[in-house]
């Protein structure tokens, strides 16, 4: 697996340690794909966290679920520091899904990933494929 694909199934698995994303799951299941997913990211986790992560999933949720919802027009800098503090708050009763977290928050935006990802999309699309959907794009804009 490509580092561009492993990079890829993190960010995805990065939305379920969001506790103010997940504040909207209606149940407390674990995502269908969420085990296939971290164990598909050979060396990053160990067997122990792994299974520390599937185990502490339904009290994660739990906690989750104390958390008052949020008001939909806070900004994203008040969304993060609720997040930041959540997982001080629970990183040593989430020890494994704070592993997860550690890798979350150090994911970073740059133009290099926008340019790989840009580099791929345009080897699987032809240019002019390319050119009407970014032209379907910003029309819909206007």
């Amino acid at each position: 697996m490509k580092e561009l694909e492993k990079d890829l199934i993190l960010l995805k698995n990065c939305q379920y340690v969001n506790p103010i994303k997940m504040l909207g799951n209606a149940n407390n299941d674990l995502p269908i794909d969420f085990e296939a997913d971290i164990r598909s990211l050979n060396g990053w986790f160990t067997e122990t966290e792994i299974k520390g992560m599937l185990r502490e999933w339904r009290n994660y949720m739990i906690e989750v679920k104390k958390l008052a919802r949020l008001e939909e027009d806070q900004d994203s800098k008040k969304l993060m520091v609720r997040i930041e503090l959540f997982w001080q708050k629970n990183k040593f009763k989430f020890k494994s899904l704070a592993t997860l977290v550690r890798f979350c928050f150090t994911l970073t935006t740059s133009s290099a990933a926008a340019e790989r990802l840009f580099s791929v999309l345009k080897n699987a699309f032809s240019i002019l494929q390319l050119k009407s959907a970014l032209t379907d794009y910003t029309s819909g804009v206007n």
